[in-house]
């Protein structure tokens, strides 16, 4: 592989890493982020074809490479919204003419309630510290209350008695 080929593709590489970096992150779907797929998937393609030295193969590469990079730039820049804008009659229909405003504005909501909620703990973290908390402080030293064990499960708390160990009157 020719130093020229090589910087070109370093330089493909680095334009592709930054219309990647200015994606918008998707506050709703954080499992299913757009940004990080591409990210992702540029970086295994470019791993991948790290061992291919047939010239003609790793032109038809970097002219595929070239072209995807093209179309992701144009949809981060907004280039088909500003080409071919919507009309007002589509924004604001007859019929209901606040709703998709009300949309739009359903839908940001979500996202600022989501980030709110990823900074909080869960509700069963928060409620499992509640019930250590009240069992903990209900039993003195020495009595049933030190055993009674808590197993922590994904979605609840479970609580164990350990009936062996019970001093039971006879």
């Amino acid at each position: 592989m020719s130093t020229l080929t090589r910087t070109n593709i370093l330089l493909l590489y680095r334009s592709f890493l930054r219309v990647i970096e200015r994606w918008p992150t998707d506050y709703l779907r954080p499992n299913r982020n757009l940004k990080h797929i591409l990210h992702l998937r540029v970086t295994e393609g470019f791993r991948q074809n790290i061992a291919v030295k047939d010239a003609d193969v790793l032109r038809a590469l970097v002219l595929d490479a070239e072209i995807e990079l093209d179309a992701l730039k144009r949809l981060a820049e907004n280039e088909f919204k500003e080409k071919y804008p919507l009309s007002d009659r589509i924004y604001r229909p007859a019929a209901n003419p606040k709703y998709y405003s009300g949309l739009v504005a359903a839908i940001d909501k979500a996202a600022k309630l989501k980030q709110e909620e990823d900074s909080k703990p869960s509700l069963w973290k928060r409620l499992g510290a509640c019930i250590i908390n009240m069992y903990a402080s209900s039993f003195p030293t020495g009595t049933v209350g030190d055993r009674i064990g808590f197993t922590l499960y994904p979605a609840f708390w479970i609580i164990r008695l350990n009936f062996t160990a019970l001093s039971l009157p006879k």
